[in-house]
């Protein structure tokens, strides 16, 4: 068995749940232990008190791949001598260990499935106090994507799971991949400026949302001595996987919006709202996520965005060919790299590759 000594504990777990924050939002690099860090403080929370917590993955074979390994890691360590553990039914269960084998099992785990958060409603969870969301983010351009609503379906799994009950926390882990993740937009980051602090700490969303962005030079710079670090040296893979950089993170084509630019109409996609404005003196547009009051009708290229104040269009109409032209001319500029990339996906609907 290996010996816990020997463990790369790079994560500091206590020092991120010592802020209490009701939802944390952990981008840190790859293998920098992580999922190994909550998974070690759950069991070890369920062995001293029977705290329970759980597990969550986006789509049910993702959940079926990776719970029955949710512990490996771990226990390959040499974590939890004493006690032994089960994977049964999408859940772990573990006792101590005994001489004659009469330990009584009792649930550690709950592995859940985000895109199954419907059926989890009416099912009791009294002892969890701790959600925890791996991959919360996906790398750009995977299928399949995020989850329609997906910051809505995350919200009532909690509300599932933790009902009314006070000290319950939630944790949403990733590595830097994708800006316009749901649960980034929610805590309002559009930017990497927003949660580069000294500290890699910030808080978001009036203090309900604490983010972690975590670098560490001295990992990053043994990541690049493996086999995988070498390999990507010099390419543009290096800056994400060993410098926790957003794949989309870019500076290309943003710009502030000048004081004479005029609003010309607002649009809607996955339910964001962008301003589009245009500065008729250098012939330049600027889009943000600014709307003027009485702005009248929206736009939208998706019939799930329609409503009362938002008109769908057609893909074909001038309104979005207009948009994709100037775009491929490089005349449309944009507040944030997440402005820019979500703007880029709507002009996929418009045939844009």
């Amino acid at each position: 068995m290996t010996n816990q000594s020997s463990t790369r504990e790079y994560y500091p777990v206590a020092k991120t749940c010592s802020y209490g924050a009701p939802l944390t939002l952990v981008i840190s690099m790859r293998s920098y232990g992580k999922s190994f860090g909550f998974t070690l403080r759950g069991l070890k929370r369920w062995a001293r008190s029977g705290a329970q917590f759980a597990w969550v993955r986006r789509y049910d074979d993702e959940t079926a791949k990776t719970a029955p390994k949710l512990l490996d890691d771990v226990l390959a360590h040499g974590y939890m001598e004493g006690y032994e553990f089960r994977y049964v039914g999408r859940r772990w269960e573990g006792r101590k260990r005994t001489a004659d084998d009469t330990g009584v099992w009792s649930t550690v785990c709950h592995c859940l499935t985000l895109s199954q958060g419907q059926s989890y409603k009416g099912v009791a969870f009294p002892k969890v106090d701790t959600v925890v969301f791996d991959e919360f983010i996906r790398e750009v351009k995977t299928p399949p994507g995020y989850l329609r609503d997906e910051v809505g379906v995350f919200l009532n799994l909690l509300k599932s799971v933790f009902r009314d009950r006070p000290n319950v926390h939630a944790f949403a882990l990733a590595n830097a991949c994708d800006l316009t993740a749901p649960l980034l937009a929610f805590a309002g980051i559009r930017s990497e400026s927003q949660i580069s602090t000294p500290s890699g700490y910030s808080w978001h969303n009036e203090k309900s949302v604490l983010v972690h962005y975590a670098k560490d030079a001295t990992f990053a710079a043994q990541e690049a001595e493996t086999v995988v670090g070498r390999l990507v040296a010099g390419t543009p893979y290096a800056a994400v996987m060993l410098g926790n950089e957003f794949a989309n993170g870019g500076d290309n084509l943003l710009g502030s919006k000048p004081a004479r630019a005029r609003y010309r109409y607002g649009f809607v996609f996955g339910g964001d709202k962008f301003g589009v404005w245009c500065d008729d003196i250098a012939g330049v547009y600027y889009v943000n996520n600014k709307i003027p009051n009485n702005s009248g009708l929206l736009f939208t290229l998706q019939a799930g965005d329609m409503s009362l104040d938002v008109l769908m269009v057609e893909r074909a109409a001038p309104f979005a060919k207009g948009l994709m032209r100037l775009f491929g001319f490089g005349r449309v500029l944009f507040d944030a790299a997440a402005t820019r990339e979500r703007f880029v996906k709507m002009l996929g609907l418009c045939g844009l590759r």
